[in-house]
Formats: C-alpha cells, structure tokens, sequence
C-alpha cells in the first residue's frame, strides 16, 4: 500500500474517521429507522452539564428504543446507531473524542458514558442513601418502600444486587413493621425468594396508597374547619381589642368601618347572619348631636359597646358549633362509606 502523501485526502476508512462505536453485525437484509423515532430521541438530548442526570437521560433513551422493534435486528444495534443522536455540545464532544473502537457492546456503552457523566463522589453520596437507610418515626412500612426504591432509582449504578437491598431494607425497619412483614410473609421474610419478597413489597405499596387517598378526607375537612376556627377568633379578637382601647374613636366611623368589616366577616361563615339572633341584638348608636361629643365615655354608648362584644361572642360560639356539626357529619358519611 502506497504511503500517502502530505495534503492528500484521508478515504473513509482511515484512522481520521472518527467512530468511536463498533456497530455490531445486523443479519436483516434491509431495515429503517423511522424519522419519528430519531426526532424523539433528538427532542431528549443530553449535553453533559452538571445540573443533568446521566441516569435519568440512559432511562428515556433505553424507553425511546423499546418502543421501535425492527425485525431479525438485534435492539442493542438500534441503541448503539440511534445513541450518538442523543447527545449535544460536551457530550457530543466527549463521545467523538474516544478513540475508535472504544465503545463495543450496549452494556459497555452505559458503563462508559456512566463513568464519564457520574462521577465517584456523587455515585458515594447516592449509594450511602441506600446503604444508611433508616424507617422514619411513625412512617408505614409502604411508604418506606417506596422511599428505598426512589433511593436505587437516583443511584442507577450502585453495583448492589437486589438480595443486598432487601436485606438492607429488612434491617432498617422498626420491630413493628418487621413483624407486621414476616406475618405478610408467612413465616420469614428473608427466607422468601427475591421476586417474591418484591412482589410482596410492591403490593403492601399499592394497597396503601389506594386507601391512604381515602382516609385522608376527614384530616382535610378537620384541618380546613380549624384554620377557619382561628381565622374567626383573630378577627374576633381584633375587632373587640379596638373597640375596648379606644375611647375616642367616634360611633360614626366605627359603624362605617368596622362593623361593616363585622357583617363582611359574618357573611363570609354564616350566610344567614342577619337572620339569626345575635345579629338582631346589635344596634347602631344614636347619631351625634350638634356640640355633643360622640363617645364611648357616654353612658349610651356604653351599652352599645357591651351589646356588640356580646353579639361577637355568641357569634363565634355559634359558627364553632356549626364547624363541629360539620366535621362530625363528615366523618359519619365516611364511616358509612367505608
């Protein structure tokens, strides 16, 4: 073979070529791969930037790829041609710069790429989540399931087989939960066999959640009818501490503003304030006379201050007893239900 010259062109199958991925052999004759699918996978690139997830990027690619399957075609190819499209900017450049041949297998093209985009420190840190699990105080057992899977998914290579995780699991419980888990197991959890004890795992998973959604009502209704409890007391408490500290505040502006601010506030929790009794027991003040100071110093008015802060009272008393009606009947339409 001639040596080539100095400015002569390399041909497509120098060394200057730069194919960093051994495409393996496809037996199919001919085959295609939609332009759908390389638009999708060109839509989820990944660019090698530190607020990316590598894992999380190899988990929507491999998705991508199962979902076409070409026939008499091996789909580790696919995954190996369609790859290099999925990568932009540093990761682009990071893969064309391995020498050729670098890349043999799909499982030899994660590990690298993994290698590359997740490096040691972070891999330690995520892994040490799975290896110091701990069940959290009062936390059910199905959700701390859940917790330690989350826990593998964000560390994709741990290394850890999944006899290891479940016995880290196991041992990370609290007495109750263990024996609530070896009682669902039959005897010993530990003794069961791996796909066995997940299966059992993931139903106690799927079982909480279906009624966790449905005990959660009567919480809500409870916390909703306490927050508007003390909402009501504040305002309450409020209106009353201006009335009682000062003195010189003249009827008129108090009736225009705050027991407007009053009927707005009983309104909003009981529509049928002006109907009731305690709203009828209030009465405006007489109007100020010519040279007549309109105070609460005059004994009148006096009167008129007490019946509000009566009127309040009995209004708050009677809106909490209403809340409590409510919740009760709540809870007695979910009893029924259940």
């Amino acid at each position: 073979m001639a040596a080539k010259k100095l400015g002569e062109f390399a041909t497509p199958n120098d060394d200057y070529l730069r194919a960093p991925i051994t495409q393996p052999t496809v037996t199919a004759e001919n085959y295609e791969i939609k332009p759908n699918f390389l638009s999708l996978v060109q839509q989820n690139q990944f660019g090698g930037s530190a607020s990316e997830d590598a894992g999380m990027h190899l988990n929507t690619f491999t998705e991508i790829c199962e979902m076409m399957r070409i026939k008499d075609v091996n789909p580790d190819a696919v995954k190996l041609r369609l790859f290099p499209f999925s990568l932009r900017g540093k990761a682009k450049d990071w893969l064309l710069a391995l020498p050729k041949g670098t890349i043999t297998s799909w499982d030899n093209c994660c590990n690298i790429f993994m290698t590359k985009f997740f490096p040691p420190a972070k891999t330690m840190q995520l892994r040490s989540n799975i290896t110091g699990f701990r069940q959290e105080d009062r936390e059910p057992l199905a959700l701390a399931w859940e917790r330690m899977k989350e826990a593998v998914r964000n560390c994709p290579n741990h290394g850890m087989e999944e006899w290891l995780i479940l016995h880290l699991f196991y041992h990370a419980l609290n007495p109750m939960s263990k024996s609530m888990l070896d009682t669902a197991a039959g005897g010993t959890f530990m003794g069961k066999e791996i796909e066995i004890a997940k299966k059992l795992l993931n139903d106690m998973q799927d079982n909480h959640s279906q009624w966790h959604v449905e005990r959660s009502s009567t919480k809500k209704v409870n916390s909703v009818t306490e927050e508007r409890n003390e909402d009501l007391t504040a305002k309450v408490d409020e209106l009353i501490g201006i009335i009682k500290g000062k003195e010189e505040i003249q009827v008129n502006a108090i009736t225009n503003a705050k027991v407007e601010e009053i009927d707005f506030v009983a309104r909003n929790f009981n529509p049928a304030w002006k109907s009731q009794s305690y709203g009828l027991n209030y009465q405006k003040p007489y109007p100020n006379h010519a040279g007549v100071p309109n105070n609460f110093n005059n004994g009148g008015n006096n009167g008129n201050r007490q019946s509000l802060e009566d009127s309040l009272k009995t209004f708050m008393q009677s809106q909490t007893e209403h809340n409590n009606l409510v919740v009760k009947l709540t809870e007695n339409h979910e009893a029924v239900i259940g």
